[in-house]
């Protein structure tokens, strides 16, 4: 069984990280917009060995928050 999640991080502005230190650590960048309604830039990471996805919500509200989504198990 191959188990995937999403971890969605809002703490950290990584939507400026080089595409190189995304590479050293596994990870390719899959996607990156602005949405508008929320005036956040996201941008989509994932890990090229185990296939994680990791998506980056950064915008200029002072509240930090995270949230880890796991795939259950019909």
């Amino acid at each position: 069984m191959k188990i995937r999640a999403l971890i969605v991080c809002v703490v950290a502005d990584v939507s400026t990280l080089p595409d190189e230190v995304a590479a050293k650590y596994g990870f390719e960048k899959v996607s990156e917009e602005f949405i508008g309604e929320c005036k956040s830039r996201a941008v989509l990471f994932k890990h090229k060995k185990t296939g994680a996805e990791v998506m980056s919500v950064s915008n200029d509200d002072e509240n930090k928050v995270f949230g880890i989504v796991f795939r259950t198990p019909p």
